[in-house]
């Protein structure tokens, strides 16, 4: 079948089914969600597949007041976090958290993946606009006790650390947001900074967060907010931030004479890639993460696309990194039947903790899917 022919065939079926009522928010939610998916084309049949499953996706029908749709903590139990969050779900069936299958609850994700942050602690993330945290015992609890403002357009995400138990998290209340750095381990604030955002706050945006730093984008562009003595420096917008660990500054765009200032040493990337917790290497759509220092030595993994399992070159894979550093892989030879391993970021060395058979899309990871 020709290319032609299969987007013909393709709009025929899109088209034949019922319109939804429209839901602006909700379209935006799913489609940041899919842009950001870690992946590799893997040809036409499995194309039409995953396109068939982004349709059955956007037509679900939202839980939240927000149009949403959002896990009810009811229906799970403790799961296990020694290992990392090991967090990954069929979005349209089963999800897997902490060694654990909870039977179709990958369909009330709601911000679990896009947004959310990956902790030993659990999982950040908020609902309505109210920043949580879904415990180790099952349970979500508030993050923060101040009112918030209910509004839907109001999506900053969330950062963790991955040297402390900390995360940044960022509310709206009357018109003003506030950026808070809170301790994940008690379920206590640290340390917090409002900000005057000149007509709206809808844009302000968490990058990452490492050793205390926190770096966002914001009306008044971009920014980096030392929570340990309070001091703001701003910098170039067009230094777009994909992931900051070990004082190295993962970026697309110039880099930021502002950030070397302040000692952090900057490398270019895609803006969707992302860095081991040491700093050392990128994690961008392959198995071989590329080093952060001239001359340095390229991590391949065991699994997936680029590693060093001959039998998966031509394979279909996502990759995450995990709440303890470690790299999560999703790879298959035989879609869409999925191999999920968990990969040691030193050697390299994989251990397969499950399988996974999407019905409602890609496979997602929980707590993280920048």
């Amino acid at each position: 079948m020709s290319t032609h022919d299969l987007t013909s065939e393709l709009r025929e079926a899109c088209e034949a089914l019922p319109v939804p009522p429209g839901d602006l928010d909700r379209a935006v939610r799913e489609g940041g969600r899919l842009r950001r998916r870690r992946g590799l084309a893997m040809g036409g049949a499995a194309g039409a597949t995953v396109l068939a499953g982004v349709v059955a996706l956007t037509l679900l029908v939202g839980g939240g007041s927000d149009g949403s749709r959002v896990l009810d903590p009811a229906g799970l139990g403790p799961f296990d976090t020694s290992g990392g969050l090991r967090g990954y779900a069929d979005p349209g069936g089963d999800l897997h958290l902490g060694g654990r299958t909870f039977d179709g609850m990958g369909q009330q994700l709601g911000d679990l993946d896009t947004g959310a942050s990956g902790t030993q602690h659990g999982v950040v993330h908020s609902v309505s606009g109210r920043p949580r945290l879904l415990a180790p015992d099952g349970r979500s609890y508030p993050l923060v006790a101040s009112e918030v403002d209910d509004r839907s357009s109001f999506r900053p995400g969330s950062r963790a650390d991955g040297t402390a138990p900390t995360a940044v998290v960022a509310t709206l209340a009357e018109g003003t947001a506030t950026l808070h750095l809170v301790d994940v381990s008690r379920r206590t604030t640290l340390a917090r900074r409002t900000l005057d955002c000149p007509g709206s706050c809808d844009s302000l945006r968490l990058d990452a967060l490492d050793r205390g730093r926190v770096f966002l984008r914001g009306p008044d562009g971009a920014a980096v907010w030392d929570t340990g003595d309070d001091s703001w420096t701003s910098f170039d917008p067009r230094t777009r931030v994909a992931d900051v660990r070990a004082g190295v500054v993962l970026h697309d765009g110039p880099p930021a004479p502002q950030l070397e200032a302040l000692g952090l040493r900057q490398v270019r990337g895609a803006i969707d890639s992302q860095l081991t917790f040491d700093g050392r290497h990128v994690l961008a759509w392959s198995s071989r993460l590329a080093p952060t220092t001239p001359g340095g030595k390229p991590l391949r993994l065991q699994r997936g696309p680029g590693g060093t399992e001959p039998r998966d070159r031509d394979a279909l894979a996502f990759w995450s990194i995990d709440s303890d550093g470690s790299v999560l892989v999703a790879t298959t030879r035989r879609y869409p039947r999925y191999d999920v391993v968990d990969c040691d970021p030193v050697t390299g060395r994989c251990e397969e903790v499950g399988g996974l058979r999407p019905s409602g899309g890609d496979p997602v990871f929980l707590g993280n899917d920048s």
